[in-house]
């Protein structure tokens, strides 16, 4: 068994006992000896740079949930760092999808630190980076996350308006969202406000 056999299995059983953040640490080992042993080029590396990523916005989600907001800080600036710009992913549609991702879970963040201006901004640069791509995980996702921050911020036409896109784009997905599409519905219609109707 191969070094890097013995720590995609240390991995697996660190995943599987719930030590998310050793395994992360962990994973960022293994990416390492990946690019050095099998160049930056090579499909198992571009792959685990992938779960990297997501596994920095997972844990981040799970640190702000916890409130445990400078490890989610980190782990966000991490996933952002290794998606962005000058990111070792080769491909530029999963580059895209993946800072989109990170951008919508720092809005997430900044809104869950009471930063809404900062949470609309990531958002709408998710949101922009969504429109560019021909495939993309969740976008109805990011534009309810924007129709809650602009809600709080007491713009809500606005928030409506997202509110109106996301329902459109579930609409058009597969029966995987049909239980967010009724969540939504009785979301909208509980919660218009009056001035609105």
């Amino acid at each position: 068994m191969s070094r890097l056999d013995a720590m995609d299995e240390e991995y697996a059983e660190l995943v599987e006992q719930g030590k998310n953040l050793q395994a992360l640490l962990l994973l960022e080992k293994t990416s390492l000896l990946r690019r050095e042993t099998l160049g930056i080029d090579h499909p198992d590396v571009q792959r685990s740079l992938q779960v990297l990523v997501m596994s920095y916005n997972g844990l981040s989600m799970a640190a702000v949930r916890s409130g445990g907001m400078e490890v989610a800080w980190e782990l966000l600036r991490k996933a952002e760092r290794l998606a962005g710009e000058k990111s070792l992913l080769r491909n530029k549609e999963v580059k895209s999808r993946l800072l989109a991702v990170t951008y919508n879970n720092l809005g997430c963040f900044y809104r869950a630190r009471g930063s809404l201006h900062s949470a609309l901004k990531a958002l709408d640069r998710a949101l922009w980076i969504e429109m560019s791509c021909s495939e993309v995980d969740n976008p109805a996702a990011t534009h309810l996350n924007i129709a809650a921050v602009l809600s709080q911020l007491s713009k809500h036409r606005a928030a409506l308006e997202h509110i109106d896109c996301a329902l459109q784009l579930l609409e058009r997905g597969d029966e995987r969202f049909t239980w967010a599409l009724s969540l939504l519905l009785f979301l909208l219609v509980a919660f218009r406000p009056p001035a609105c109707s």
